[in-house]
């Protein structure tokens, strides 16, 4: 806690040859020796470090399983791992998902509406995850499992897997650690590609919706033949995740990054031309916002903390606020354990358990 200093009831206008210490009272004195004496804040007591984020799957094999169990508990409101909000029987009996947030407390209808309208328009249908979400996930198992599962569910077309291009802002410092300051730093930013993962159900349920979509005259003209032929494509080319000028032409690849379903490989001007396209979940762009915001949200909370690391209660507490900022813009609701869980899979942080519950710290990676 910190100490405020009033001003002293001495003079402020100094006497020639004073001596500004001299003027301290000893009162003062004591004080401002107390705040250089402070010592910091004890590290959290650690009974076992590295720990899984312990969500009830360890007796499954299915990476399908656990797609599943991301996107039905992604919101926290609804979310069974946790219940800061509702106990597990009133979520259980709720028969209206939606009725969960209209029940709660401290929102307006106005905000809520505009939740629920987020959710149902801004982000991809069916929803998608983050791989680093799935190793979290599966984190007792290692990611050779997550990758290897996933590959046979790809085969078999269960799920399909997006490369995303230039999606992950990274910063990349070069320099000794010795050095007290940046100054003798290199920094660099830039963008990296990240990789989501998707029912393939849900995928070619929003290619189906967008044929029989009504679009206007000026860009109805070869609009549903692309995207029939590229739910033909997507069927008979399960792994695939890019596609050429050699598939599609001009005009179709045209269409199919309007749509959302194509992005180019490079983000850089002087590549445009270039004849590789990612294929895509259309809107999956605001979803990877959200969820690097909510990275960029943890670690500047987690960098204010004495050691860099905070007990996961502590978080959540942050993350509501006192108004649930949490269900307000750029989260919607989101749940905390899901932004912990891609952070976590990417490295950016660790998780270890105390006496009074799990904790979380920096890993120092960015």
């Amino acid at each position: 806690m910190s100490l405020k200093f009033t001003a002293s009831n001495l003079s402020r206008i100094k006497k020639p040859g004073a001596n500004s210490k001299s003027s301290l009272s000893p009162l003062h004195r004591s004080k401002k020796e107390s705040v250089q004496k402070k010592t910091p804040k004890e590290r959290l007591e650690v009974i076992q470090q590295n720990v899984c984020m312990n969500f009830h799957l360890r007796d499954t094999d299915s990476v399908v399983r656990g797609v599943d169990s991301l996107l039905s508990n992604q919101w926290a409101e609804a979310s069974i791992f946790h219940t800061r909000y509702y106990s597990r029987e009133a979520k259980e009996s709720c028969q209206v998902a939606t009725d969960l947030l209209f029940l709660l407390r401290g929102l307006s209808m106005e905000t809520k509406a505009e939740i629920i309208k987020y959710r149902a328009t801004q982000l991809p249908r069916g929803g998608v995850v983050t791989i680093n979400q799935l190793y979290s996930l599966f984190d007792f198992r290692g990611n050779t499992f997550v990758d290897q599962s996933l590959e046979l569910n790809v085969r078999n077309g269960s799920l399909r897997k997006f490369i995303i291009s230039n999606a992950l802002p990274v910063i990349l410092r070069s320099g000794t650690k010795a050095s007290p300051s940046l100054l003798g730093q290199k920094v660099t930013y830039g963008y990296e590609n990240t990789e989501v993962v998707a029912r393939v159900s849900d995928y070619l349920a929003q290619i189906s919706t967008d044929i029989a979509e009504d679009v206007p005259e000026s860009n109805r003209a070869g609009h549903r033949e692309a995207l029939e032929k590229f739910k033909e494509y997507i069927q008979n080319n399960v792994s695939s995740l890019f596609v050429t000028n050699d598939q599609f032409s001009t005009g179709e690849l045209k269409i199919l990054v309007e749509a959302g379903y194509l992005t180019l490989t490079s983000n850089h001007h002087n590549e445009i031309d270039v004849d590789q396209y990612s294929i895509a979940f259309p809107q999956c762009g605001t979803f990877l916002k959200m969820i690097n915001s909510g990275k960029v949200w943890m670690v500047q909370c987690l960098s204010k903390a004495a050691y860099k690391e905070m007990l996961e209660d502590a978080l959540f507490e942050k993350w509501e606020g006192k108004k649930l900022n949490n269900f307000r813009r750029p989260f919607y609701g989101y749940d905390l354990l899901w932004i912990l869980a891609d952070a976590k899979g990417a490295g950016v942080i660790e998780a270890f358990q105390t006496p009074v519950g799990r904790g979380w710290r920096l890993t120092g990676k960015l």
